[in-house]
C-alpha cells in the first residue's frame, strides 16, 4: 500500500485500520517529545545522553520508527508498549527517520498528542550526505545492496544515486521537513539546532534542549557522556569534484533555508555551512539518461528533463542552467517529481495508459515520501531488524531479554541458541512480560522456597 498508487483518501483509511484502535490503559504511554532530525546529524549522540537524565526516557530501541514503517506490521498499542517503563518521566521517541515523513503521519501524531515537543537538529548538508553515502556504503543499504567494489572504486554515477534518488536523497531537505511540521505543529513545540553544536558546546546544546522539553537543564553533565563520538564511519575525504557537485545540488536551498530560519527562529547558520555555501560548484550534470525519452539533468537544486531528438541532445544546444530554463519542458523540485511529470506527460497522450484522477489531491513530495518510506520498510525487513533482541541482565538461572516491546526470562538451561533464527522454537519456554518488574516477579515466583527447619 503505497501513495504512488492509490488516493489520498483510501491511503488515509488503510493507515489508520492498521494502526488500530488505541487501547486507552495505555494512553499515558504516548511520547512527550520526539527527536525527528535527519539521520547522520547526532541524533545516537543525543539518544544517548537523553537516557542519563532522570527526568527523562527513552524507548530502548534508539529508533521505533513506528509511523514510517513498523506501522505496516503492528497496531499503536505494539508502539506504546516501547513507552510503558517510562510513565511516570518524559518519555521520548529518537527516530530519525520521522524526518521524511508525510504530511498525512504527521497529521495523525498532531491527533495523537496536540502538545508534542519536537526536536530537530540539522548539519552542514554536504557533511550530512558525505557521511550518510558512507554509511550505505559500509551497510551496503539501497543503491549499494548489490554493490561488491572497495570505496575508491566507486563511480560517480552511483554517488549521483545515492544523492538524488530514493530514500537516501530525503533526508537533505531540511526546510522541506521543518515546514511540512510546522503545518501541523507551533514552531514554539520544536527546537531547531545544529550538530556543529555537538563538537564545539555539547554542554550548552544539552541544556537548551533540557530547557525546551521542561526538565532540569542544570544536571552534573559530567556525568553524561558529551564527549562521546557515535559510530565513526569511514574515514574516506570526500574528493573536490564530489563536494563541488553537492554544493550544486544544495547551495539554493541551503539559502532559502538560512533565510527561513533567521525570520522565524532567529537562529543563523554555524560558521561550518560555509563548506556549502562557499566554494566552487560544478555546473548542470545528467543524473538519468534517456528515461522515456528524456534526459534528465540537475542544476541549481532543481530537476530538468530534456527530451531527446534525432540528435543526441547534448550536441543540440550548449548545457547551461540558463538553456535547461529556457528548453526543458518539464522540471521539478526533486529527481522524482521530475521524473514523475515525465510519466505523466506521455500518459496524457497515451490512450491506453491508466489514469488516476484520484492521486491528484496528493502531493508530489509526500508520494515521494512514502515511496522512501517503502525502501526503508524493505531494508528492514531484509535486515530482520523488526526482532531487535537486547540482553536487559541476567537474574538467577534466566538471561532477560528485550524484543519487540516484551521482555522475555529465556532459562539458561537452554544453552547457546540463536535466538534471531529460532526464537519460536523456544518461546513455549520463556518467561513473557510488558515490563521487566513482571518477568522479575514471575522468575522468583519459579524459584524454590528455602525453608528453615522447626525444631
Amino acid at each position: 500500500m503505497t501513495l504512488h498508487t492509490i488516493s489520498a483518501e483510501e491511503y488515509w483509511k488503510e493507515y489508520l485500520q492498521r494502526l488500530g484502535k488505541l487501547n486507552m490503559s495505555l494512553i499515558e504511554c504516548l511520547p512527550d517529545f520526539m527527536v525527528i532530525s535527519p539521520a547522520k546529524t547526532g541524533t545516537t549522540w543525543l539518544s544517548d545522553n537523553l537516557k542519563c537524565h532522570p527526568e527523562l526516557f527513552i524507548a530502548r530501541v534508539k529508533e521505533v520508527r513506528y509511523f514510517c514503517a513498523q506501522w505496516k506490521l503492528y497496531d499503536i498499542n505494539w508502539y506504546l508498549k516501547h513507552f510503558l517503563e517510562g510513565v511516570g518521566r518524559k518519555k521520548g521517541d529518537v527516530s530519525p527517520t520521522y524526518a521524511i515523513l508525510p504530511s498525512m503521519h504527521i497529521k495523525l501524531l498532531k491527533a495523537l498528542k496536540p502538545n508534542l515537543k519536537l526536536i530537530f537538529l540539522m548539519r552542514d548538508p554536504i557533511s550530512r550526505a558525505w557521511s550518510h553515502v558512507k554509511h550505505n556504503f559500509k551497510y551496503r543499504e539501497f543503491n549499494f545492496k548489490n554493490y561488491n567494489g572497495n570505496f575508491k572504486s566507486i563511480a560517480d554515477n552511483m554517488f549521483i544515486d545515492n544523492f538524488t534518488h530514493g530514500f537516501p536523497s530525503c533526508f537533505n531537505d531540511y526546510l522541506g521537513a521543518l515546514k511540512r511540521w510546522l503545518s501541523f505543529f507551533p514552531k514554539e513545540q520544536i527546537y531547531v539546532g545544529f550538530y556543529e553544536t555537538i563538537k564545539n558546546n555539547p554542554v550548552h546544546l544539552l541544556s537548551d534542549i533540557c530547557q525546551h522539553l521542561g526538565v532540569n537543564n542544570n544536571e552534573n553533565w559530567s556525568a553524561f557522556p558529551v564527549s562521546k563520538i557515535s559510530f565513526k564511519g569511514l574515514d574516506e575525504e570526500i574528493p573536490l569534484k564530489i563536494k563541488a557537485l553537492l554544493r550544486n545540488l544544495y547551495r539554493r536551498k541551503t539559502l532559502e533555508l538560512a533565510t527561513f530560519l533567521k525570520a522565524n527562529f532567529n537562529i543563523s547558520l554555524p560558521a561550518e555551512w560555509d563548506n556549502t555555501l562557499l566554494g566552487e560548484e560544478t555546473g548542470p550534470f545528467v543524473v538519468s539518461q534517456n528515461r522515456k525519452g528524456h534526459d534528465i539533468w540537475a542544476s541549481e537544486g532543481r530537476f530538468y528533463a530534456l527530451r531527446r531528438e534525432t540528435k543526441d541532445v547534448n550536441r543540440a544546444i550548449e548545457i547551461t542552467p540558463e538553456s535547461l530554463k529556457t528548453c526543458a519542458k518539464i522540471s521539478g523540485n526533486s529527481f522524482f517529481e521530475t521524473t514523475s511529470l515525465v510519466d505523466e506527460s506521455i500518459c496524457q497522450n497515451d490512450k491506453t495508459c491508466s489514469k488516476d484522477s484520484g492521486k491528484d489531491t496528493i502531493t508530489y513530495e509526500d508520494r515521494r515520501l512514502a515511496g522512501a518510506m517503502d525502501e526503508l520498510f524493505e531494508a528492514i525487513s531484509e535486515s530482520s531488524q523488526n526482532h531487535v533482541i537486547e540482553l536487559v541482565c541476567a537474574i538467577d538461572n534466566y538471561n532477560i531479554i528485550w524484543r519487540n516491546a516484551k521482555f522475555y526470562g529465556v532459562p539458561q538451561s537452554l544453552g547457546s541458541i540463536d535466538l534471531h533464527k529460532d526464537f519460536s522454537l523456544y518461546e513455549s519456554q520463556m518467561l513473557a512480560g510488558n515490563s521487566l518488574e513482571e518477568v522479575k516477579r514471575m522468575i522468583e515466583a519459579k524459584m524454590p522456597r528455602i525453608t528453615e527447619n522447626v525444631y
